[in-house]
């Protein structure tokens, strides 16, 4: 999200949350597509709607998955799961409250700029705000163009007075 490195790596450190390196190449690999089992995919599920109740969504992939859960802060604090893709059984936890890593900041502010936080009311208190500050240069044209206008017309009303 934020494209300056020297930038981020500040906000980071204001955490002190360290940032991952990130290395070798983006986009598809050149491995061959493996068949995929969905009945691994089906139990792990099930354990994952067993161990979360009253969640938002489950969303599955890739041998990964993140629940919402009803009473999260905002759409992008789920708790991330890894399960065994020939068993189905759930490897690891990572909640979304005990994470210390950059990629909360990174939810945090994703709520912020879409005005994820507070509901409904939130998000139409940001679009407000995005309209306010929208708004501001077209009437600050306006109203420079109105106090040019004036100060033109008693300019003319000046010199009419003058020259009678």
């Amino acid at each position: 999200m934020w494209s300056f490195g020297w930038y981020r790596n500040t906000v980071f450190s204001w955490f002190g949350i360290e940032q991952q390196q990130r290395h070798g190449k983006k986009g598809k690999s050149s491995s061959p597509t493996e068949e995929i089992n969905s009945l691994h995919w089906d139990q792990a599920f099930q354990e994952l709607a067993q161990k979360n109740p009253g969640y938002q969504y489950i969303r599955i992939q890739d041998q990964a998955a993140t629940v919402l859960a009803k009473d999260a802060v905002h759409k992008r604090a789920a708790d991330k799961y890894t399960f065994d893709k020939n068993s189905g059984q759930i490897n690891s936890v990572k909640k979304y409250q005990q994470d210390l890593s950059s990629s909360k900041i990174m939810t945090w502010a994703y709520a912020l700029h879409v005005g994820d936080y507070g509901g409904y009311w939130g998000r139409v208190l940001t679009f407000l705000a995005s309209l306010i500050g929208a708004s501001l240069p077209l009437t600050g044209y306006y109203m420079f163009y109105i106090r040019k206008r004036k100060a033109y017309k008693s300019k003319r009303a000046l010199e009419k007075q003058l020259d009678f």
